[in-house]
């Protein structure tokens, strides 16, 4: 199927599943193509009524719900909220348990959001080595700059020196939120033996209050007094001016550089300009 993991034939009626796809993968695209095809009238009266009126954001979001129909499908709300909180919230189990991957669970996980049967409200961000944002998903009030990537000093990025294994991280915004995130490399794709796979890492966070209630927060220091990295949303809309790791100036400063005089970093925000005042 050359670099096509799903496609359905209208007129034989089959739909042809790629054998690249783990198993956990391939039901989820036949789960996809279930709700596309069974449940067409309720995910069109919903782009309706919901998506702006181009056919690019209606399509979008059509794939979009009917992806959410096969995670539903997969981790039964109830059944799988009640292991979220019985496994303390343990991604690996999770995923034994129903028989889904690690990003799936991470995904699912960000949509427990139901009035009455709230799970931990997270958000969901994916990423390749070169920090590009592939996915996005903010349950949990992360704001995610638009056109650039994630903050270096994020773990995410340490992830892919470590496959398959989960890091963690304690961290603060400059406007004083404080998260608890974990991140991980997703298992890549068969590909042929001279082409190049794509590789992802995920993380998965929430508020640094939620994390009590999180396996992976049971050795590290969360209280109030705890020390957290010190983060950003990006580079370019950072506040912070004592980062040594930046790689663009924060929007609304013009710098001016001291020749005789250097500090550690790319800019010298010692010696910013406000242009804004």
């Amino acid at each position: 199927m050359q670099n096509q993991l799903r496609r359905y034939d209208l007129h034989r009626r089959e739909i042809l599943i790629s054998e690249a796809l783990l198993g956990s993968q391939r039901q989820f695209h036949l789960l996809i193509q279930i709700a596309l095809l069974s449940q067409h009238t309720a995910l069109d009266k919903i782009c309706e009524d919901y998506a702006a009126h181009d056919l690019q954001t209606k399509s979008l979001l059509k794939i979009t719900l009917a992806g959410y129909f096969a995670g539903a499908v997969m981790m039964p709300y109830s059944a799988f909220l009640d292991s979220a909180k019985s496994l303390k919230y343990d991604l690996d189990l999770l995923g034994r348990r129903f028989g889904c991957s690690f990003e799936q669970v991470c995904h699912r996980l960000t949509t427990l959001n139901a009035p009455n049967m709230r799970g931990i409200p997270f958000f969901f961000i994916r990423v390749d080595d070169a920090g590009n944002i592939s996915k996005r998903l903010a349950a949990a009030g992360m704001q995610f700059a638009t056109n650039v990537g994630a903050c270096s000093k994020w773990t995410m990025h340490k992830a892919f020196r470590t496959p398959e294994k989960i890091l963690t991280q304690a961290a603060e915004l400059p406007n004083g939120q404080k998260y608890f995130m974990l991140a991980r490399t997703a298992p890549p794709l068969w590909s042929p033996s001279l082409a190049q796979s794509p590789e992802f890492a995920v993380t998965l966070g929430c508020e640094l209050h939620h994390a009590r209630d999180m396996i992976y927060a049971d050795q590290i220091d969360v209280s109030k007094t705890a020390r957290l990295d010190a983060i950003g949303v990006g580079c370019s809309v950072c506040e912070r001016m004592d980062c040594t790791q930046r790689a663009h100036p924060p929007i609304g400063h013009e710098l001016r550089f001291d020749g005789p005089t250097r500090r550690i970093g790319l800019y010298d925000l010692g010696n910013k300009v406000n242009i804004n005042k």
